[in-house]
């Protein structure tokens, strides 16, 4: 079975559908929180909810992008 970095590097065309909705942060260090009870958290007041800045999402897309050049530097890639 072929990696999903394998199937990247041979790829001809990256489609990036991007968009914001809310997630889950920790209340104490701002950290993204994956993978967590969040109803547990929430009720504790250990994460909030909020939607990324711009700033955060502008960060993201460039580190995205950086590991895309990485895996597939030749393949067309098209943002929506």
């Amino acid at each position: 079975m072929e990696s999903v970095a394998e199937k990247l590097s041979t790829a001809t065309h990256i489609v990036l559908t991007i968009g914001v909705a809310p997630s889950f942060f920790s209340a104490e260090t701002g950290e993204y929180i994956f993978r967590e009870n969040y109803k547990r958290l929430l009720a504790s007041g250990k994460v909030v909810m909020r939607t990324t800045t711009c700033s955060e999402n502008v960060d993201n897309l460039r580190a995205v992008l950086s590991i895309l050049n990485i895996l597939a530097r030749d393949t067309r890639k098209v943002i929506t």
